[in-house]
């Protein structure tokens, strides 16, 4: 029986790309612009194609590049690889399924492109059956050196409602009349332009500016740019109402805005088995314990903890004056950040501090997988389909090294066995350990030390 292994989704986004070709017609007289937005939260990747020619692949969230084009018409498909359930044989009637993913046109839109017009298709709704919408605007005429810079706000996020928007100085507060726009979901504000220099973007209820959905921190816009503002849903990825990114389109560049009314919170986790007990503290001087007593192998809730760079110590437990580290960790409004308590080659406690990938994603299983067992400090990952033997086996993860941040591997849902060994080598340190992922979920995987030669320890946790 065929049972294949999936790890997702490194090939897929290849896949996605059919024959190049466009539709035939009269000649060009100049170019205008297209860009994609993938605003469903639960999607993979997205592929935007102009006729069977990728024009751009866009995960949640983001705002491709621009790609330029000749003002001609033409039919734009859209472009997904899900998981369809599938015979091993064909032609038997009571073969068994596997998962298997397939390349699927989920969407075409015809669209004339006109000179020196821009278009970006925002793409929304259920992931096999999307909603496109359409915004345009001129082709950008700021250049460096201009006094001012050009802007625009749209609203990418089903989970928010209709809003208030206000760009302005950093002194002026929200009022009735001082408003940008107001915007319901798949809405954008009229292009303007604004002088350079400092802002606040801000999100309200509408007609009522004292309600603050959203605020960002003061941002420096140089005149000579495009500056799209684009209102997502939240995820699991943030601690805050929604998530915002500005793209500079004339450089190219995207940069999500937190919300500075958002916590940022830290989970702790004590992975090393030789240090012992510690109280962890986060603030200089030292005062109250943010977490006391954190034995090995515990994993705290997520801790509210002040914004901004922040001064993070571990004592023995009990003893202040027994620093075991001293170090600073950056907390940013809205952001999860988890912490891995290991052990050093020179056996001193070090720290790995990462945001981790909590989205959750409708086409695929997630596994977060961490080594921290400095007895094997180097090791393979195998994650097979359950029953398969390790012999002929290639590594899924070859030599994983202790004090990296986790590393995440796609999978389709089925049922799975996990084994460790140490690096080119067959013999099991752990495992078969069995894992049954359901799509959408995401998982934790820690390698820990143990008391037993030969031997590490795995603990699977779902997240977050």
């Amino acid at each position: 029986m065929r049972r294949p292994l999936t790890i997702l989704l490194c090939a897929a986004v290849i896949g996605l790309t059919g024959c190049q070709g466009e539709t035939a017609l009269s000649q060009a007289t100049g170019k205008g612009v297209v860009r994609g937005i993938n605003a469903i939260s639960t999607s993979p990747e997205i592929a935007l194609l102009i006729e069977e020619r990728l024009v751009t692949s866009v995960t949640f969230g983001t705002v491709s590049p621009g790609v330029q084009y000749d003002d001609l018409s033409y039919v734009f498909n859209f472009e997904v690889a899900i998981p369809r359930l599938v015979p091993d044989d064909p032609n038997d009637p009571n073969s068994p399924t596997s998962w298997v993913l397939q390349t699927e046109r989920v969407a075409s839109l015809p669209q004339a492109i006109v000179k020196d017009v821009e278009y970006t298709f925002v793409v929304s709704g259920a992931l096999d059956a999307p909603a496109i919408t359409v915004w345009e605007r001129p082709r950008s005429e700021v250049s460096e050196g201009d006094a001012n810079f050009e802007m625009q706000l749209g609203h990418a996020s089903p989970a928010t409602g209709a809003f208030d928007a206000y760009i302005l100085d950093p002194a002026t507060a929200p009022a009735v009349g001082n408003e940008t726009g107001s915007l319901s979901f798949g809405e954008i504000l009229p292009l303007t332009s604004l002088a350079a220099g400092d802002y606040v973007l801000t999100l309200t209820a509408v007609g009522d500016p004292g309600n603050v959905l959203y605020q960002s921190e003061t941002l420096t816009i140089a005149g000579g740019n495009a500056m799209l503002f684009t209102i997502f849903d939240t995820d699991a990825n943030i601690n805050g109402p929604a998530l915002v990114q500005m793209a500079n389109l004339t450089a190219g560049v995207v940069t999500q805005l937190p919300d500075i009314n958002s916590q940022g919170t830290v989970r702790f986790h004590h992975a090393t088995i030789n240090l012992g007990a510690a109280d962890i503290y986060a603030d200089d001087p030292l005062t109250t314990p943010v977490w006391p007593d954190h034995v090995f192998r515990e994993i705290t809730p997520d801790i509210d903890l002040p914004n901004g760079p922040l001064p993070i110590t571990y004592t023995t437990a009990g003893n202040i004056g027994s620093i075991l580290i001293d170090t600073d960790v950056g907390v940013s409004p809205g952001q999860r950040r988890y912490i891995l308590l290991i052990e050093d080659s020179t056996g001193n406690g070090e720290l790995v501090s990462y945001v981790p990938q909590l989205r959750s994603v409708e086409t695929q299983a997630r596994v977060a997988i961490a080594n921290t067992a400095q007895s094997n400090a180097i090791i393979d990952v195998y994650i097979l389909p359950s029953g398969e033997i390790l012999d002929d086996a290639i590594p899924l993860l070859n030599g994983l090294l202790i004090g990296v941040s986790p590393v995440n591997i796609p999978l389709l849902q089925g049922d799975y066995d996990l084994y460790i060994t140490a690096d080119d080598n067959k013999v099991p340190l752990a495992g078969p350990i069995p894992i049954s992922p359901n799509f959408g979920e995401v998982w934790q995987a820690i390698v820990y030390d143990n008391a037993l030669p030969d031997t590490v320890d795995v603990v699977l946790t779902p997240l977050p």
